[in-house]
């Protein structure tokens, strides 16, 4: 049979036509659909916008300027403030003792270090030892016949020092005289990772975290369950809307 080209053109017109009409039946049984679609998404954009007036969850001021990783100029001195007893957030006592109830120690231990007033105990922010380096945060107690020490390695990005760990060991043993019942030595990092041997032997580590001196916390999960425990209790609502910020970006660190 011969096919002339006149033939294969009508085809293909014919062709054409039937999907033009098929696309267009499809087009015009969806656009409803689509307009349903783009008009929720309106809906819910303008919903958004209303809600977000009120709450503006987005907000928060470490981000904003842009400090959230800074471990000198943030962390430390952040939680240097919280940690004080005697502090601008008036909480007093509260997040030193959730603080010293997150390293989870023994109940003896527990109470040493949390049996005490406003005035018992010390927070410093870079406490230098001359012969055993700096310490990120040191806290002391004041005027108690059994005394204690609580030394925060706060570790956000920078690596381990050489014997770092076991050199602030030795200050609090060596220097101040204090026994392992009276040291809490914490290792404070983003996600709690154990310190390396280039900063404590090995060996001095497994027996400082049997004794319950040696604790190791992190940001994304020990301190925001702790800070966010403290909530119910917190007094100012200035201190909570900051704390709940601060929350916020150590859970995505």
């Amino acid at each position: 049979m011969e096919v002339s080209q006149q033939n294969i053109q009508n085809l293909l017109e014919a062709y054409l036509k039937t999907k033009h009409r098929f696309e267009q039946r499809l087009i015009d049984e969806n656009i409803p659909k689509i307009q349903t679609v783009i008009s929720n998404f309106i809906e819910m954009k303008n919903g958004y916008s209303q809600w977000n007036l009120s709450n503006a969850i987005n907000y928060n001021i470490f981000n904003i300027l842009n400090i959230n990783y800074r471990e000198t100029t943030t962390h430390t001195p952040f939680l240097v403030n919280l940690l004080k007893t005697r502090s601008t957030h008036g909480q007093q006592l509260l997040f030193y003792t959730a603080f010293i109830e997150s390293l989870k120690i023994s109940e003896d231990k527990k109470n040493r270090f949390t049996n005490i007033n406003l005035n018992q105990i010390e927070v410093l922010e870079e406490k230098h030892t001359a012969l055993y380096g700096r310490i990120d945060i040191f806290i002391q107690s004041i005027g108690l016949k059994q005394r204690f020490a609580v030394v925060i390695e706060n570790k956000i990005d920078a690596p381990d020092q050489p014997k770092q760990l076991e050199r602030y060991y030795n200050y609090c043993t060596k220097t101040l005289g204090l026994k392992d019942e009276n040291i809490l030595l914490v290792y404070l990092t983003k996600d709690g990772k154990t310190p390396s041997e280039y900063t404590i032997n090995e060996d001095l580590k497994t027996r400082l975290v049997d004794v319950d001196v040696l604790k190791c916390l992190s940001y994304q999960t020990d301190i925001s369950d702790m800070l966010n425990a403290t909530m119910p209790n917190v007094q100012s609502a200035n201190v909570k809307e900051l704390v709940k910020q601060y929350i916020e970006i150590i859970k995505y660190f």
